[in-house]
């Protein structure tokens, strides 16, 4: 019980410290300093893009990269050697004899 007390009173005295002014710390040279202008966030970010615009691209580049790995497995589905080759190396290949 008091170790919540002390908790919910600790902010309560760091609250209660004298902030120290800094307006006679600040050097003429920062003052003067060339800082940048602010703009509106308007200005800054630019013109807006159309969410359903944005949407419809990401869909057609998604899909694009879908059909492409679907040829990719596809390509990869299909046997290595085909059936002619695969004759000719079961006639030329000796096979190892099975005990």
């Amino acid at each position: 019980m008091k170790l919540r007390l002390v908790i919910c009173l600790l902010p309560a005295f760091a609250a209660c410290t004298q902030v120290p002014e800094l307006n006679d710390k600040v050097s003429s040279q920062l003052k003067n300093a060339n800082y940048p202008q602010l703009v509106p966030l308007d200005q800054a970010l630019g013109p807006s893009i159309a969410p359903e615009e944005q949407a419809q691209k990401v869909t057609q580049q998604l899909e694009a990269r879908r059909d492409s790995l679907k040829q990719r497995a596809a390509a990869l589905q299909k046997p290595v050697v085909d059936a002619a080759d695969r004759d000719r190396l079961d006639e030329t290949v000796p096979r190892p004899a099975s005990d």
